[in-house]
C-alpha cells in the first residue's frame, strides 16, 4: 500500500471504520470531471486535504480530492458522509498497552453522547519505516494559499462546523471573545531577559496569529484580517524584535512557526513590502539561526549521537513548517530549511515506538506531539499524504499514553526532567482522536475566554482539530497500562472519578542527558490529592543545568539525583548513569493493577537482585503498596523515601498524612520491626529551586543484609486494610 494512502482518518470530523463497520457498505463507479472511472467503495472524507477516502475491491485505499469529481459524485459523498457521522458507535475496547484490559471504569461514565468507535489502523512497524528524505517534505506542494494546517477545504469545513455543530459554535465564541481583546491591546513587543517558561513573546505569538487567522477564515469579518496583519508585520518590525531570541531556541522556534502562519493565512491581506519584510524575517531571523542551533549539536560529540529532546524537535517542526511555507517563494531557503529539519523530525517520531510514550516525560511529550501535529497536517493539507508519519508504530498509541500517564484530577505522572503538572495542549488530544480514534478523553467543551497574555494555539487549536471523537466522551479500555520502551506502568481505582487512587511507577534509562536518576520512583494519588509527588526538574540556573552533557554537577542538585526520588538509596548515592530497567510484569484484573520493575542494573553495586512492585487493589476499601525484593550484597544503609507535600504524623510503622480536610494512612508491613521517620527536604540555596514544605516520608535499614522485603501500604482515611505481604514473584499469576 502506498505510503499517502495509508491515512486512514482525517483531523476534522473524520469517522473511518473497518469495511465491515461502515453503514451501507456499497461499491459504486466513480467519476472525476474529465470522465476518467474508478470503482470503490467511500470509506471517509479528509477534510483537512480536501478529498474522498475510497477502497478499490482489492483493499487498496485512494485519496481523490474531491475539487476533481463530478457534481453527482459530490453530491453522493456529501450524503455518504453524513450517514457515516449518524451512524451508531460502536463499543469494541481496544486493549491495554501492555497488558490486558481491566473491567469497564467502576464509576459513572460522562453523560453526554459517546465517541464513534476506533477505527482499526495499519500500523507501520518502526523497524520498516523509512525515514523520509528531505525533497520529499517539498515534492507536492502547492502554489496555493492557505496551506498550512488547513487549506481552503479545510477551512471551509472549519467555518461551517462552527455554524452547525454546537460546540464548534462555542468554542468560535470563546475565540472571538478573545479575538476582540486583541483589538483593544496592542500589538505584540519585546519580552526582555532569559525566557522559561511557557508564555515566552514566541508562543504569545502563535496563540495570537492562531486566534486571529481562525477567526478571519470562519467570519470573513475585515477585523480580523487587518489586525492580523498588523500583529504580523510587528512581529517582523525590527524595533519591537530585532532578532527572535536566537539564543534561545524554544523562543525562535515559536516565532518562526508563528510568522510562517501568519504570511500563509494573511497572504491575501499583505501588501509587498509587508510580504518581503516577512519572508527576509523567516529567511533571517528563523531559518538561519535553527539551522546553525541544530548544526552545532551535529558537530558535538556529546551529543551528536543521542536522540532529539523537545528543543531539537520543535526546532526541526518549525524549519519543515518554514520549507512548506516558502517552498515556491524561495526553493533555496525551503531547500536548507528541509533538509536542516527532516532527519530530526523523524528520529523524534520514532522515539514515540512502541507504545506511544516519549521518554523524556508527558508534558515534553505534549509539547512535542503539538510540532508534530503541526507539520503532519500542514504535509497533508499540501499534498493529501503524512509520508507515513500518522500510522507509525507508537504514534498511534499517542493518545493513550495522554489519557493513562493523567491521573484522575487531570495531573500528569511528570516523570523525568519535566515540571508541568497537567497537559498544556488539549488540542492535541483532539488530533488525536480524529486520527486514531476517542482513547478515553471526554467531549471537548469551550472553556472562557482567554486573555491576551496566552501561549500557542488555545481554544483556536480545539476548533481546528474538532471532530466526532473529540465532541463525544470516549471510553477507556482498561484502568492500568503498561508502556515499553518508556517503562512506565499507572495503575487506578476507577475512572471518570475524581477522587479515584492512582499510582504511577517508572523504570526507565538513565543513560539518556535529560534523564534523572530515578529508575523505580513512583508517584501515589487519592481523595483528589497528590500524596507521593515528583519534585519536578531543576531551575536552569542550577549547577550542571545549561549543559546537558555536564552529567556530574547535574546529578548533584537534589532533584536530579536519587536523592530527589522515591527510591531507595544507599548512603545518599546517586543510581549509575548507564542503568536501565525495564516493566519485568504486569497485569490487569477486575481485583487489582500490578506492575513490577526490574532495578537490577539501577543497584547493581548494593544488590544481587532488585525488583520493585506497586498494586492498587480495587474493592470495598481501596488501598495500594508499594514494595522492593532484593538481596543485599555484604552490609547497607538503605534508605526508602516518599517525597510529599502534605503534613506528616509519624507513629512507629504507621503514618498519617494531611492535606487540607484528607487523611492518607501509610503503614510499614515488612521487615519486622522497620518504622517511619520523616524530615524535611534539604533546604535549597539560591539559584537552586526552593523546597519549602515538602517533607519526606523515610524508612531506614541502618543494616541490612541478605534478602530484604520492604513493603508499604497506603489508603486513605485513618487506617490501611489488612494486606497480606507477599513475594513479588507471587503478585502475578503464573500462566
Amino acid at each position: 500500500m502506498q505510503r499517502s494512502s495509508l491515512i486512514l482518518a482525517g483531523v476534522l470530523g473524520v469517522f473511518v471504520c473497518s469495511a465491515d463497520d461502515l453503514p451501507g457498505q456499497e461499491f459504486r463507479m466513480w467519476k472525476d470531471k474529465s470522465g476518467r472511472a474508478l470503482e470503490a467503495e467511500m470509506v471517509g472524507v479528509d477534510t483537512a486535504a480536501g478529498a474522498v477516502k475510497m477502497r478499490r475491491k482489492d483493499g487498496t485505499e485512494v485519496s481523490v480530492p474531491i475539487a476533481l469529481l463530478s457534481p453527482e459524485d459530490v453530491t453522493y459523498a456529501k450524503a455518504k458522509w453524513q450517514e457515516m457521522q449518524a451512524a451508531p458507535a460502536g463499543t469494541a475496547p481496544m486493549p491495554a498497552p501492555g497488558g490486558a484490559p481491566a473491567p469497564a471504569p467502576v464509576a459513572a461514565a460522562p453523560t453526554g453522547a459517546p465517541a464513534p468507535a476506533r477505527p482499526a489502523l495499519t500500523v507501520t512497524p518502526a523497524a520498516k519505516f523509512k525515514m523520509p528524505a528531505a525533497t520529499e517534505y517539498l515534492r507536492t506542494v502547492p502554489r496555493v494559499r492557505p496551506r498550512l494546517i488547513h487549506a481552503k477545504a479545510g477551512w471551509d469545513y472549519v467555518a461551517n462546523l462552527a455554524k452547525t455543530e454546537p460546540t464548534a459554535t462555542a468554542l468560535l465564541g470563546r475565540i472571538q471573545e478573545s479575538g476582540t481583546k486583541l483589538l483593544e491591546a496592542p500589538e505584540l513587543t519585546r519580552i526582555f531577559g532569559e525566557q522559561t517558561g511557557r508564555t515566552t513573546p514566541g508562543s504569545q505569538a502563535l496563540f495570537r496569529i492562531a486566534q486571529l487567522g481562525t477567526l478571519h477564515f470562519t467570519q470573513q469579518d475585515p477585523r480580523w484580517l487587518d489586525r492580523g496583519v498588523r500583529e504580523l508585520a510587528a512581529l517582523c518590525d525590527a524595533s519591537s524584535f530585532a532578532d527572535w531570541y536566537p539564543d534561545q531556541p524554544h523562543v525562535t522556534t515559536d516565532f518562526l512557526i508563528a510568522t510562517c502562519l501568519g504570511y500563509d493565512w494573511l497572504h491575501a491581506g499583505l501588501n509587498k513590502q509587508q510580504i518581503d519584510r516577512a519572508r527576509e524575517c523567516i529567511v533571517n531571523q528563523g531559518v538561519g539561526p535553527l539551522v546553525a542551533f541544530l548544526e552545532k549539536i551535529e558537530a558535538d560529540k556529546t551529543m551528536a549521537d543521542l536522540p532529539p529532546g523537545k528543543e531539537e524537535f520543535g526546532a526541526a517542526s518549525a524549519l519543515l513548517i518554514a520549507a512548506l511555507c516558502l517552498a515556491d517563494d524561495d526553493a533555496a531557503t525551503a531547500k536548507k530549511a528541509a533538509g536542516a529539519g527532516a532527519k530530526i523530525f523523524g528520529k523524534g517520531m520514532l522515539r514515540f515506538a512502541p507504545s506511544g510514550v516519549w521518554p523524556d516525560g508527558p508534558d515534553d511529550g505534549d509539547r512535542v506531539l503539538d510540532y508534530a501535529i503541526m507539520v503532519i497536517q500542514s504535509l497533508k493539507s499540501c499534498s493529501g499524504g503524512d509520508l507515513g508519519f500518522t500510522l507509525l508504530e507508537g504514534f498511534v498509541k499517542a493518545g493513550d499514553a495522554r489519557v493513562f500517564l493523567t491521573n484522575p484530577a487531570g495531573q500528569l505522572f511528570n516523570y523525568g526532567d519535566a515540571g508541568g503538572v497537567t497537559l498544556s495542549a488539549p488540542w492535541v488530544g483532539s488530533w488525536l482522536s480524529g486520527v486514531h480514534g476517542n482513547p478515553g478523553l471526554p467531549a471537548v467543551v469551550a472553556g472562557p475566554a482567554q486573555g491576551t497574555e496566552s501561549a500557542y494555539f488555545g481554544l483556536a487549536g480545539s476548533l481546528l482539530y474538532h471532530n466526532p471523537h473529540a465532541a463525544g466522551n470516549g471510553t477507556a479500555a482498561a484502568l492500568d497500562a503498561a508502556f515499553t520502551g518508556a517503562e512506565v506502568a499507572t495503575l487506578r481505582s476507577a475512572w471518570n472519578d475524581k477522587s479515584a487512587m492512582y499510582v504511577g511507577i517508572k523504570g526507565g534509562d538513565t543513560n539518556q542527558l535529560l534523564s534523572q536518576l530515578d529508575l523505580g520512583t513512583f508517584i501515589l494519588d487519592a481523595g483528589g490529592a497528590r500524596w507521593g509527588i515528583e519534585l519536578g526538574a531543576e531551575g536552569d540556573r542550577g549547577p550542571g543545568m545549561k549543559k546537558p552533557s555536564d552529567r556530574v554537577k547535574r546529578y548533584g542538585n537534589y532533584r536530579e539525583g536519587s536523592g530527589g526520588q522515591n527510591v531507595i538509596t544507599s548512603a545518599g548515592e546517586n543510581q549509575p548513569l548507564d542503568a536501565k530497567a525495564a516493566i519485568a510484569g504486569f497485569v490487569s484484573t477486575p481485583e487489582r493493577g500490578v506492575a513490577i520493575v526490574d532495578l537490577k542494573e539501577a543497584y547493581s553495586k548494593e544488590a544481587k537482585e532488585y525488583k520493585r512492585g506497586a498494586m492498587v487493589v480495587r474493592g470495598a476499601q481501596t488501598y495500594a503498596v508499594i514494595q522492593d525484593d532484593f538481596s543485599v550484597k555484604g552490609t547497607q544503609a538503605l534508605t526508602w523515601s516518599m517525597h510529599t507535600r502534605a503534613t506528616v504524623a509519624v507513629d512507629g510503622k504507621k503514618a498519617l498524612l494531611t492535606q487540607g480536610k484528607q487523611t492518607l494512612a501509610a503503614v510499614v508491613l515488612s521487615p519486622e520491626g522497620a518504622t517511619f521517620t520523616s524530615e524535611e527536604a534539604p533546604e535549597q540555596v539560591t539559584p537552586l529551586t526552593s523546597l519549602k514544605g515538602v517533607n519526606v516520608l523515610k524508612v531506614k535499614l541502618n543494616e541490612a543484609s541478605g534478602d530484604q522485603r520492604v513493603t508499604v501500604a497506603f489508603a486513605l482515611g485513618a487506617e490501611v486494610p489488612a494486606a497480606p505481604v507477599l513475594p513479588l514473584s507471587e503478585w502475578i499469576p503464573k500462566k
